[in-house]
């Protein structure tokens, strides 16, 4: 989950913001210091977490999102990729200079009969299990301006072309909206991480809600839209 807390940072563009909530057992929460850490197995300091952010002042709600939008914008995909060079020691170079890595860049055709090609036969099976925004589609401002490259769609439609290649987009977006912003038949498309999904004949499966949490959670959205 540690990039759908990311993924929150970067759309909170309005004021005042929303509150980050997050799990002392994901990853985020040893660098995300301004959201709120709540153990979702203790159901009674959960709700008092959730009470917390629904009642926090705009002005804290402001300070503590403009701390995690700041962090997260300096720690992109380029800092990581340095930082985890540098601890495996391949960014120094002989004379114990640092050594610049280069920065990532798109896929390419290129690639694509570079990397894959080789995968896929009459005997091989592929099977691609793809995030979209920060894996697809490069985190935008606002997830309407997370927008699939040409370059990119093009390949996954001559993927998706191919009999030997399954491919699946899933996305904590709902999955219709994962849908329209891939633009592409003959995909399977997962949304809420999973919940619910659409195959490429037009089926779909939906999770069922558990019957001991249909309350609790129609009083949760009712409390949600209050705020809203």
């Amino acid at each position: 989950m540690n990039l759908v807390a990311k993924e929150f940072v970067a759309c909170q563009i309005n004021e005042p913001p929303g509150v980050l909530i997050v799990s002392p057992f994901a990853g985020a929460g040893e660098m995300m210091h301004e959201a709120l850490i709540c153990n979702p197995y203790e159901i009674n300091d959960a709700a008092e977490v959730i009470h917390r952010a629904l009642t926090m002042p705009e002005d804290e709600r402001t300070l503590r999102m403009n701390y995690l939008r700041r962090r997260e914008k300096t720690h992109n995909v380029d800092y990581w990729m340095r930082s985890f060079l540098k601890a495996m020691g391949t960014l120094i170079s002989e004379d114990g200079e640092e050594v610049l890595p280069t920065t990532m860049q798109p896929v390419t055709m290129d690639d694509f009969d570079e990397y894959l090609t080789k995968y896929i036969g009459n005997t091989n099976k592929l099977a691609l299990l793809l995030d979209y925004d920060g894996t697809l589609a490069p985190i935008a401002p606002h997830p309407d301006l997370a927008i699939l490259p040409q370059e990119t769609k093009h390949v996954l439609e001559r993927l998706a072309n191919m009999p030997e290649v399954y491919i699946s987009i899933i996305s904590g977006r709902n999955v219709h909206n994962v849908k329209e912003m891939v633009g592409i038949e003959g995909l399977t498309y997962a949304g809420n991480h999973g919940l619910e999904i659409l195959h490429p004949d037009g089926s779909r499966f939906m999770h069922p809600m558990p019957t001991e949490f249909e309350d609790k959670c129609s009083a949760l959205l009712q409390a949600l839209q209050e705020q809203i």
